[in-house]
C-alpha cells in the first residue's frame, strides 16, 4: 500500500537531496548527479549556479539559514572556477585549461546574479559581468552561440542564455 506524502515532505526531501549533493563534494559546490552503480559525481558548475536561486528561494520560503548559508557558498565556490577568460567550464574536469561552455556560464550567471541581490558583493557582480562579457566576445552577430557549446551547433535552450545575459544587464550597467 502506497503512503501519500505531503508537499512539505517532498519539498523538504528535495532540499535534503540537495544539501547532500553539496556536502559530498567536499568544496561547496554541488554533484553532478548521482549513479546508482559509482555514486556521486565531481562538483559541477553548470547544476551548482541553478541550483544557488533554488536555496536561495527555499530559504526566504522556510526561513531557513541553512540554505541561505549553502547558497552563499556554493556562489563563492563558482567564483574558484572560473576560467581566466571569463567563461567557466563544461563538465566536471575543472582547472585552468578546461574547455569553457557557453551554456554552463549562461546558468551560472543565474546563481551569481542572486547571490549579487541576496548579498550585495561586488565580487558576484563583477564575475558575472566578466562572464557575461565573454559570451558576447563568443556569439554570432546575428545571436546566436555556435561555438564553445555542446558539438559546436545551435541550441534553442541557449534561449536561457540570452535571458541570462538580461540578468545581468539589470544588476550592471550594460547593455547584453
Amino acid at each position: 500500500q502506497m503512503t501519500l506524502r505531503s508537499d512539505e515532505e517532498h519539498l523538504s526531501a528535495a532540499i535534503d537531496w540537495l544539501y547532500q549533493s553539496q556536502d559530498v563534494t567536499g568544496c561547496g559546490g554541488s554533484a553532478a548527479y548521482y549513479s546508482l552503480l559509482t555514486g556521486w559525481s565531481r562538483p559541477y558548475p553548470e547544476t551548482t549556479g541553478y541550483i544557488v536561486p533554488t536555496l536561495y528561494n527555499y530559504a526566504e520560503y522556510a526561513d531557513s539559514q541553512e540554505a541561505r548559508n549553502r547558497a552563499e557558498r556554493m556562489a563563492s565556490w563558482l567564483l574558484e572556477v572560473q576560467l581566466e577568460n571569463g567563461a567557466f567550464p563544461r563538465g566536471t574536469d575543472l582547472g585552468p585549461n578546461a574547455d569553457p561552455s557557453v551554456f554552463n556560464t549562461g546558468q551560472i550567471l543565474f546563481g551569481l546574479v542572486r547571490a549579487y541581490e541576496e548579498t550585495n558583493e561586488e565580487r558576484y557582480r563583477s564575475t558575472a559581468i566578466e562572464a557575461a562579457d565573454w559570451l558576447v566576445s563568443v556569439q554570432h552577430e546575428e545571436g546566436y552561440w555556435d561555438r564553445f557549446d555542446y558539438r559546436n551547433e545551435i541550441h534553442s535552450y541557449c534561449s536561457r542564455v540570452a535571458w541570462a545575459l538580461l540578468e545581468v544587464g539589470r544588476i550592471s550597467d550594460r547593455t547584453y
